[in-house]
């Protein structure tokens, strides 16, 4: 059990090129949001809130899943401002991992070999064929950068930063690359999911 882990799923976006909210596509009889909370609560993951755009399906499904809510009513401000409005409700010595609702199949096996591999003061990212992809995780000792990003910077700004403390988790888990941006995204991902069960 990872009791100092805090994961924020980003689930605020508009989801204008999908046409409907990503975290309530479904994969047989489950919500992308559902399928990434069970994945972390398998990877030992208790604490976990989800950050909902202006759909208030979105917030209800968290409700119906027992997580946490906060809410960024400006989808267009993006991912680094969804952030910043989680930390304040988050014990300030908690680490934090980062996953969008984008990618709903990453395993649990993959969250927790991050959290496994976490250390003070690093930034630990998931990769597949040496190319980084989600979720990160971020010691409690990076929020203070994150909470001082300017609207027009991005969450990769902290994450460059210092490539010294990046630590790139090579993992055999593909999904950590996804991205579900459009209909064919999610058509793709539908038969992953289907060809994986």
């Amino acid at each position: 059990m990872f009791d100092d882990v805090t994961a924020v799923i980003l689930a605020a976006g508009d989801s204008r090129r999908m046409g409907t909210a990503k975290s309530l596509l479904k994969f047989n009889e489950k919500t992308a949001l559902e399928l990434l909370v069970i994945s972390l609560r398998d990877a030992g993951i208790q604490q976990i809130l989800a950050v909902c755009g202006t759909d208030d399906r979105v917030a209800d499904e968290a409700r119906r899943l027992s997580i946490h809510g906060v809410y960024n009513l400006d989808p267009g401000s993006g991912r680094t401002r969804s952030l910043q409005l989680a930390l304040p409700v988050i014990d300030e010595d908690h680490s934090i991992l980062l996953c969008p609702v984008d990618a709903p199949l990453v395993a649990s096996t993959t969250m927790k070999q991050l959290l496994q591999n976490r250390a003070p003061g690093k930034i630990v990212r998931a990769c597949y064929q040496k190319r980084g992809g989600h979720p990160v995780l971020f010691d409690s000792t990076i929020r203070g950068e994150i909470l001082s990003l300017a609207a027009d910077q991005s969450l990769r700004d902290v994450v460059h930063r210092d490539a010294t403390r990046v630590l790139d988790i090579e993992t055999d888990d593909e999904e950590v690359l996804t991205n579900l941006n459009t209909p064919e995204d999610y058509k793709n991902s539908v038969e992953r999911f289907r060809i994986n069960q």
